[in-house]
């Protein structure tokens, strides 16, 4: 196994019986590579709100991995799975190790969506928009 995440401490906290007190460590800071970018769009909200329900963390960014995150294959499912239900479109575990990055799953979700709606209803969309 290996650490999601490094954090440096001074001491390490002890319980009364000389034991790791691991109430007692800090949470590491997720953001420290760069400005944390939050979700903006529904799509990347709701893909967010997934990651954190599945991987435990308490915030997902624009910017953040599904693997830097602590996920991998067996996380990837139920992932999956959620995004199945909630937008109604497959995705395959191939997907997630080629756009791990949230930005561009939302990007991959919206397009699988599109491509579920028939032709005949996009066109009727874009001549109600007067494209």
């Amino acid at each position: 196994m290996v650490p999601a995440h490094y954090v440096t401490i001074p001491t390490i906290p002890l319980t009364p019986n000389n034991k790791v007190d691991f109430r007692a460590l800090p949470a590491p800071e997720l953001a420290a590579g760069g400005a944390h970018r939050p979700p903006e769009t529904g799509t990347q909200q709701t893909v967010a709100e997934i990651w954190q329900e599945i991987l435990g963390v308490p915030s997902v960014g624009l910017d953040d991995n599904f693997f830097e995150l602590g996920g991998h294959s067996l996380r990837a499912v139920p992932m999956i799975a959620a995004v199945s239900m909630r937008f109604g479109v497959d995705l395959a575990v191939q997907d997630i190790f080629e756009v791990p990055v949230l930005e561009a799953l939302a990007t991959r979700i919206e397009e699988r969506m599109l491509e579920a709606i028939p032709a005949e209803e996009l066109e009727r969309m874009f001549a109600d928009i007067g494209g």
